[in-house]
Formats: structure tokens, sequence, C-alpha cells
């Protein structure tokens, strides 16, 4: 018994070191920022005010509004095809008592979105059609509802389509499944999802070379000792909050925070102020 848990404790201590090795250690990644450093502010699943969330005439309205940068949400149906859909289930968006994941695309795909419970004209999107119709220039953050292996091959090949696969972020919890993304496609930004107060210690133990290049979590779950956190290790500009709103931008402004995602209304004023203000604040850190 004692010579099997010796055996398991070298084999642990042999895989740390490989890990450690291959992960180049705990240093610092090189810096890789958004937008050249300056503030970057996307639209929350397009305008969704107005229209439904993750829709084509959603991207239309935050582009009207000025926005050079869209969070979308991914998910994926019964045979795999990849779209813009948020929920779990197709109740809200589509009126069908089903999940999404258990449904074939071709079920859904000529369904109307509902809009406050009635038809819009339009239906949901599938991935492949946002990239012919969305700028490549233009800066895109994809949630990632689900993680697994199948999800990032298939979410791989789709992005080979993709003319600037630089300015796509790829966000989820799990850093295993965006480690993956990173290894086989360079050039595509990670983003690490529920990074926030309390949890900084998890920065520490990751391998240098298993580091993602930005690390996001709701405004709500940043304090002072957060933003202590983030300037003490160069990460300010690689921190991005969602779950902001025109109730607590005044949060992100206070913090000097810089890459936000957006749930814009008119309330809010012009693009421009908001970008402003997050720059004045910013400088006075």
């Amino acid at each position: 018994m004692r010579k099997g848990l010796t055996l398991l404790l070298y084999a642990f201590i042999a895989m740390f070191v490989v890990f450690f090795i291959v992960g180049g250690g705990f240093g610092k990644k090189p810096d890789l920022f958004l937008n050249n450093g300056n503030v970057t502010v996307f639209a929350h699943k397009g305008n969704s005010e107005y229209e439904v969330a993750n829709s084509i005439p959603a991207f239309e309205c935050s582009a009207e509004i000025g926005f050079t940068a869209n969070e979308i949400d991914i998910r994926h149906t019964s045979d795999g095809k990849l779209i813009l859909f948020h929920d779990d289930t197709c109740n809200r968006l589509l009126g069908i008592d089903y999940k999404i994941k258990d449904v074939e695309w071709n079920f859904i795909k000529d369904t109307k979105l509902l809009f406050n419970w009635r038809p819009a004209t339009y239906t949901a999107v599938s991935l492949e059609h946002f990239f012919q119709f969305y700028k490549p220039e233009q800066l895109v953050y994809m949630d990632i509802k689900e993680a697994s292996k199948a999800i990032a091959d298939s979410l791989l090949e789709l992005l080979k389509t993709h003319k600037n696969p630089k300015n796509i972020l790829i966000a989820n919890s799990n850093i295993l499944f965006i480690n993956y993304i990173k290894l086989k496609n360079p050039n595509i930004k990670t983003v690490l999802e529920g990074f926030k107060k309390g949890k900084e210690w998890i920065y520490y133990f990751i391998p240098k070379n298993f580091k993602p290049d930005f690390y996001a979590s709701y405004l709500k779950e940043v304090d002072e000792k957060h933003m202590e956190f983030l300037v003490k290790n160069q990460l300010l500009k690689n921190k991005i909050v969602y779950g902001v709103n025109h109730q607590n931008i005044h949060e992100v402004y206070a913090f000097g925070l810089q890459n936000i995602i957006l749930e814009y209304t008119d309330t809010l004023g012009s693009l421009e102020e908001i970008k402003q203000n997050l720059e004045s604040n910013l400088s006075a850190k």
C-alpha cells in the first residue's frame, strides 16, 4: 500500500515538473493588448435594446451607434452546428420546449426569433453566417457557453474561414478549453472568464505559456483589492468586465477599468462620450 502511494506521489511530481517545464515556469506572459492598449467597448450581444440579442439586426444597430466590437454567445445544436444563442433552452427565444443542444439546426433555422415574446421577422444566426456578415476588422468576443473538444474542433475549423483571426477572442471559464484553442491557432486571443475578486491566486499557479491573454468577470465581482492586484501585476489592460449598464457604469469609471462589455441604452449618452470618460478616468489612476 505504502509503495503504491509512493509511486503515485513520484508520478504526480514527474507530471508537475513536465507541466512546469512545458509551461515555461510561473513568469509573466508577454503583454498582449486590445486595440493597441486603448479603451475597448464591446456591445453586449449587439444592441439588444430594440432587437433580439445575437441577431443580425442587433449587430446592425450596434454599428449605427458606432460600436466596432461586439460580444456574442455561442452554443451548438445536436448535429454540431455552432449558432449565436444565449439560453440553453429554446423557450424564451424560439417558443419551443427543447434544449438547444437537443435539436437539429434544420429544425429551428427557419423559426422566427421572439422579441418580448412576439415573433420577429428574422431567425437565429449560425456562426458561419455571422462571419459572412461581420467585418473582419472589428473585434468579436465569443462567449462559448459549453466547453468540449468537439466544440473546440468545430470552432477551429470554422475560424479558418475568418479573414482576421487576431480580432477573435475566445472566452470560457475552462482554461484547458481555451489553451487547446490557443495551441491549435496561436493568432486567436483567449479570455479566462470567472476571474474575480478572491480568485486572484489562480493567476500565480498558471504557468506562463498557459496563461490566457485576458481575464474577465462581472463588474460586481471587482473590488479595490482586485484592482490593486491587476495594477501590481500589470494586468489592468488585460481585464475585461461584463454586466455593465447605465446603472453601474459609474463604478467602471471609479475603478479606472478600460475594457468593458456594455448593455447600451440611450441614457448612457454617445459611445464617444463613454470612451472619453473611460480614457480620462484611466489616466487619472
